[in-house]
């Protein structure tokens, strides 16, 4: 996926990261800005702006993550037995 550096300002495709399902406590980290899932994400930027070789006084790409809150697991008593 190569992209032209010549573009106007403004008229940048964004970069779509689907993080699939991940717990609660990881997509609330997300929320604030640390953990796990943040860095996942600066890891995935930083590969991206080396395989475009892009400078690094390039303007900012938007980049939209979708990540899913796992459902809690709910104990029933049967499954105790």
């Amino acid at each position: 996926m190569e992209a032209p550096l010549n573009r106007e300002p403004g008229d940048y495709t964004p970069i779509l990261m689907d993080l699939g399902k991940a717990k609660r406590k990881r997509v609330k980290k997300l929320k604030q800005g640390r953990g796990p899932l943040i860095r996942k994400i600066g890891e995935a930027l930083d590969e991206h702006v080396a395989m475009l070789e892009v400078p690094q006084d390039a303007h900012i790409v938007p980049v939209i993550v979708v990540v899913e809150k796992k459902q809690k697991r709910r104990r029933r008593l049967i499954d105790l037995i």
